[in-house]
């Protein structure tokens, strides 16, 4: 028999999803209520306010159409009152507008999206436990559980995803579980005609996924794989098959018309960027020493000395030999991940073709080639568990039994958490080296004092201004203040000196870390130089709050 036979075997004599979490449930309840406990303390602990400075980018615009959505009913959202509606997948907002709704303060809107982010990083933990599973003998199926969640509470990745609105953990919940349902229905001994309750179920999910990240559709490649390995089937016909084809063709037709804005103005000429302005070396060394390495190792990228992308078309890994060094480890751990993966083709065929279908598309783009990658971890899992253990064959069986048993996998994966915990805090709090782990940690709660003494009272101040009167403009975080504040931003252009003679307009500028607060004064000046390409103003100084690790100045800005 061919991989896709010998795939399609393997994936129906697994247990069901259902069987796994019933069988589990002791592991279950153990490590997820334990993530979600710890978890939901650190955000009932923390000020909301800690969080402000890292609205940006995905979260802000996500976070704005969900206002807009549940304001209006419309997804038109707008980063300034003069400018049009930017194009961006509106449906992560509009996933979290019923809690925005329900809850006026957006302190209250903030931590409610939070709780609810962490029951959607359980169910992808959950699932990716799974899968991972089909790996793993029976009696280690709880240590699959386990890791799962310790990977989720250390990765930076999955942790922001808590923290704040984005579309990572919905898609990969998503495409998940669409995923496992086509599972459950190709490989079932049932004719297709019975699972009508299950086929709804996925055409729900597959429009959900579509509508969070339009990579979705190679889901269907994995289920046509495993329905071509149903060998001799009579009950699949070739009307059947000409059917499904048409049916998915017509489906991924409108929706790809229903989100044909968001696509064509703004994620397809994202990869094409990439590709055209990108180092072609670049764009693979970024894929093999980082972006799959950080599927094995929570915060690999943390092991450099500095950020790899230098902006967002370019890397450097060879700064210095400690990250040549560290470069070489992550493709020795890409290597274990190729040859554990094309080891296993007879029984993953179907999640190898998947992930092939999508790399070209998500590796080009290389500042977010490591977060895209998170939804497919648990295939990076499998692969590289069984590259290790062709390698381990070539160890001594002693030394092997010790490094395989159930006490020496937990005992390195609570090393390896331990270190990725330390590395991550150590560069968030202080932006120093030479600090030692405990003092780190002992600096972890004057790190959020210094955020939360900045932005909580620039937040107060803001609310204070009066909304009919206020507007903002020239910020350096533009529509940061409109989703916490509820101010409005106005693009500066050539009106701006009729605007600042009718109404009180200021400017807002802030940082939340070391690094960005060594560039605050430039920024100022910056913004200042371009206002002044516009035309004469004077700058009243009416807020300023500083700390060590943060800071921020409010400018009244008037006509000369």
């Amino acid at each position: 028999m061919n991989a896709v036979e010998t795939s399609f075997q393997f994936h129906q004599q697994t247990e069901s999803f259902g069987d796994f979490i019933r069988r589990e449930k002791i592991a279950v309840l153990a490590f997820g209520l334990g993530f979600s406990i710890v978890v939901a303390a650190v955000i009932l602990l923390v000020d909301p306010s800690f969080f402000y400075s890292r609205l940006q980018t995905d979260a802000l615009l996500y976070y704005l159409k969900g206002k807009t959505f549940a304001e209006t009913g419309s997804t038109a959202a707008r980063l300034a009152v003069n400018l049009p509606p930017f194009p961006y997948a509106s449906l992560p907002g509009v996933l979290r507008s019923p809690l925005i709704r329900a809850f006026p303060d957006f302190d209250d809107q903030l931590r409610a999206i939070q709780l609810t982010n962490i029951l959607v990083l359980d169910a992808i933990a959950l699932m990716s436990a799974y899968i991972f599973s089909w790996s793993l003998p029976k009696e280690r199926h709880w240590i699959a559980i386990g890791f799962a969640f310790a990977f989720t509470v250390v990765s930076p990745w999955w942790m922001a995803n808590v923290f704040l609105a984005l579309a990572d953990a919905p898609y990969a919940a998503a495409f998940l579980a669409s995923m496992l349902v086509a599972v459950h229905i190709t490989v079932s001994e049932k004719p297709f005609s019975t699972h009508g309750k299950a086929a709804v179920v996925f055409g729900l999910l597959f429009v959900v996924g579509f509508s969070l990240r339009y990579t979705e559709p190679a889901v269907l490649v994995l289920a046509a794989i495993l329905m071509k390995g149903r060998v001799g089937d009579s009950r699949i016909s070739m009307r059947f098959s000409v059917g499904a084809a048409l049916l998915a063709l017509t489906a991924i037709g409108v929706l790809v018309f229903f989100n044909r804005e968001a696509i064509f103005e703004r994620y397809l000429m994202e990869p094409i960027s990439f590709v055209q302005k990108g180092e072609k070396q670049e764009i693979i060394i970024n894929l093999f020493s980082l972006a799959i390495p950080e599927q094995i190792i929570p915060g690999f990228a943390l092991g450099f000395s500095r950020p790899p992308m230098i902006d967002l078309y370019h890397a450097q890994f060879a700064t210095t030999r400690g990250d040549i060094a560290w470069s070489v480890v992550g493709a020795f751990i890409s290597a274990g991940v190729v040859w554990g993966a094309w080891a296993s083709r007879e029984r993953f065929m179907p999640e190898l073709v998947l992930f092939l279908v999508v790399l070209p598309v998500l590796g080009v783009v290389m500042a977010s080639t490591s977060r895209y990658l998170m939804t497919y971890q648990a295939f990076f899992w499998i692969w590289f568990y069984e590259g290790a253990r062709l390698a381990a064959r070539r160890i001594p069986t002693s030394v092997r039994r010790r490094l395989v048993s159930s006490a020496g996998i937990f005992a390195t994966l609570a090393i390896v958490a331990g270190l990725a915990v330390g590395i991550r805090s150590r560069r968030a709090t202080s932006g120093e080296s030479g600090r030692s782990i405990s003092q780190v940690i002992r600096g972890a709660s004057a790190y959020v004092d210094d955020i939360t003494s900045t932005f909580k009272p620039l937040r107060k101040f803001l609310l204070a201004l009066p909304h009919d009167r206020a507007i903002l403009t020239a910020s350096s975080s533009p529509g940061r203040w409109n989703a916490i504040a509820n101010l409005d931003y106005y693009a500066a252009d050539s009106g701006l000196v009729g605007l600042a003679s009718r109404k009180d307009v200021y400017f807002v500028i802030e940082c939340g870390s070391v690094d960005v607060c060594a560039g605050m004064d430039a920024r100022e000046a910056r913004i200042k130089e371009g206002l002044c390409s516009i035309g004469e103003f004077n700058y009243q100084l009416v807020f300023e709050a500083h700390a060590r690790r943060s800071g921020a100045r409010v400018y009244r800005v008037r006509p000369a």
